[in-house]
């Protein structure tokens, strides 16, 4: 097309379908909860690590521990608590990966989006030593993001001490550490 008038063509997306539902059976998460194994999280703790702290919500909100206590709290934040720990109590077709799990929740000191590495180390430190974490999550990418987009893939300082903290190197034990991809 070559008219003055058209800005750009695109093609009309399909509807959203929320698949929230279907996540642990399409994550075997499932498998894990049947016999033999028979996994539901209970005695885990889960740090939590995020721009904002879960809102106290039924599927959780009595395994919640807000471990920093800044006023902050946000939607994406109870999500993924949801997705870890939500024991389906509100509605039975949203069950968490780990329903029983505790959750251990820190916001991370920031200035706009981006976080600072030694409060990222101190938290961890703080969930491993004071909380007994055995599993850490991460919702977060300011640094990181902005580091490849616009460096084009710089492995900065920040890049170095995050692979020392999920190493183990500087917590003096290793503990599973989980980075989100498109949430």
């Amino acid at each position: 097309l070559e008219l003055d008038e058209v800005l750009f063509v695109d093609q009309i997306m399909p509807p959203k379908v929320d698949f929230l539902d279907k996540s642990i059976s399409y994550s075997n998460v499932d498998v894990l909860r049947e016999s033999p194994y028979n996994l539901n999280g209970n005695g885990v703790r889960i740090l939590q690590y995020e721009r904002k702290l879960p809102k106290n919500h039924s599927d959780f909100s009595d395994r919640l521990i807000l471990a920093n206590k800044y006023p902050f709290t946000g939607d994406h934040a109870t999500y993924v608590a949801g997705i870890l720990a939500g024991d389906g109590s509100s509605n039975s077709s949203y069950v968490g990966v780990a329903p029983l799990a505790e959750i251990i929740a820190y916001q991370y000191e920031f200035g706009g989006i981006i976080f600072y590495i030694s409060d990222l180390i101190n938290n961890y430190k703080s969930g491993i030593e004071e909380y007994g974490v055995s599993v850490i999550t991460n919702s977060f990418g300011g640094n990181i993001e902005d580091d490849c987009d616009y460096y084009g893939g710089l492995y900065s300082y920040e890049s170095a001490a995050i692979d020392s903290l999920i190493s183990g190197k500087d917590l003096n034990k290793t503990v599973p550490v989980v980075f989100s991809i498109g949430n």
